[in-house]
């Protein structure tokens, strides 16, 4: 019997796009054929269970755990495939808003095995390292007699390997410029690969507007799938902060008949209400479609119990301590805004790694306004940005700046600079957040 340590050394002796990224974006490297084939194997796991489809650029990884949390507060038990990790790959997968156990992982991972030690002695080879974590998901989902699942794509929408599943509703969340070397180096070449999750007659949600909802809005038209626009067909309104919990958010939902005032959102920033509302508009839908009741009493309940690590993540109070992992230029702006609307009249001491794919100029400048100083810094990611490059763009912001090439002596000289007037916000690359946690467990 494998244990979870094995399953994870095997893992990660496959080829993994997540740290290279080299590889070129087409059905040959990104084969859902092979994945099917693959899968078929195991019995086709990702057929037997309707599943919520996220794609988008910012914020899916928030909208799948809003989603998740309105659905298992309707009583529906509800699994959901999440990426990147922080620590650990079990908290990749997910069920009833518990990561999966190391021993329910390793399990599933012994199920795969005959089937991947198959697939690596044919002509086309063995699937990827995202590609078998993904069908150790849907083993592990059918498992636990999950009810329904939600799943984030991992990159892009089209060739994407949660691509294979069986939606009842698909999500597009905002779209930017990311991934430009692989999906494209306009918005709307992004955005038409988002739109690959769309299937013939499945509902679409969509919170992406301008030219990126021109496109997703096509190709809705073209699938004959209906789309749902956040501020047309349902909306958030009455945006403001919470007051309890001190780093929430207020808002009224309103989509058809149905409509709630003062809704409380458990986690910070204006951009966390545009994902609350498309993921209840969508999980209306989901609920609805699978027996249930959609109603106010739960959607309350639901919106005031999510967590979601590593965005806008307090970790600590006194000096205040804060998780993100803005890697693009529109999230490190959503970071930027949710920092000054909650921690007004203050400056930061930002800890940065970014990884070599990102717009490190852009993020920067997003922070500058805000930023006491940078401390720069790197992980031992493949992909991560040398410190004296991210340094050098530091500079260039005219925000007194320092590298430190050891994270754990960052984050050590930044707290001891942090205070009452001072906080330190540790951003870039969910890499760099890893290292965090386990720096603030052992010495603070």
């Amino acid at each position: 019997m494998s244990s979870y340590n094995d399953a994870i050394q095997k893992l990660d002796e496959l080829v993994n796009y997540e740290h290279t990224l080299d590889q070129p974006y087409n059905a040959d490297n990104y084969d859902l054929d092979r994945f099917r084939r693959f899968l078929a194997d195991l019995g086709s796991p990702e057929k037997k269970i309707p599943a919520l489809h996220i794609a988008g650029t910012k914020g899916k990884g928030s909208t799948c755990l809003i989603a998740e949390s309105i659905i298992a507060a309707h009583g529906l038990k509800v699994g959901a495939y999440l990426s990147p990790h922080i620590e650990s790959y079990r908290e990749r997968i997910r069920i009833n808003k518990k990561d999966i156990s190391s021993g329910d992982f390793a399990a599933a991972f012994e199920q795969i095995l005959p089937a991947l030690d198959k697939a690596g002695k044919q002509a086309e080879g063995a699937p990827t390292h995202f590609e078998v974590l993904t069908a150790l998901a849907f083993v592990a989902f059918r498992n636990a007699k999950v009810d329904v699942l939600v799943l984030e794509v991992g990159l892009g929408g089209r060739l994407d390997a949660t691509n294979v599943c069986n939606p009842i509703a698909s999500v597009i969340t905002q779209i930017g410029l990311e991934h430009t070397a692989i999906l494209g180096e306009t918005i709307e070449a992004i955005a038409k690969e988002k739109a690959g999750i769309i299937r013939k007659g499945v509902p679409v949600f969509l919170s992406t507007t301008g030219d990126a909802g021109k496109v997703v809005e096509s190709a809705c038209m073209e699938k004959d799938a209906k789309s749902h626009c956040l501020g047309t067909d349902f909306s958030a309104g009455g945006v403001g902060k919470s007051e309890e919990p001190a780093c929430g958010m207020r808002f009224d939902f309103k989509i058809g008949g149905f409509e709630i005032n003062d809704c409380v959102l458990s986690v910070p920033g204006l951009h966390q209400v545009d994902n609350a509302a498309v993921a209840a508009a969508a999980s209306q839908t989901v609920i609805n479609s699978l027996g249930g009741n959609f109603n106010e009493t739960m959607l309350r309940e639901a919106l005031k119990d999510v967590a979601i690590p590593g965005r806008v993540e307090v970790v600590r109070e006194d000096p205040v301590i804060i998780l993100d992992g803005a890697h693009t230029s529109d999230s490190a702006a959503a970071l930027a805004d949710a920092l000054e609307l909650h921690f007004p009249n203050r400056k930061h001491i930002f800890v940065v790694a970014l990884l070599k794919d990102k717009s490190v100029k852009g993020v920067l400048e997003k922070f500058a306004p805000l930023a006491e100083r940078f401390i720069v810094t790197e992980t031992a990611h493949p992909r991560c940005l040398p410190v004296g490059e991210t340094a050098a763009a530091a500079r260039l912001t005219g925000v007194p700046s320092v590298a430190e090439p050891k994270p754990e002596e960052a984050f050590a000289r930044a707290f001891s600079l942090a205070g009452d007037d001072c906080g330190v916000v540790v951003t870039g690359s969910f890499s760099l957040l890893a290292v965090a946690r386990k720096f603030l467990r052992e010495n603070l």
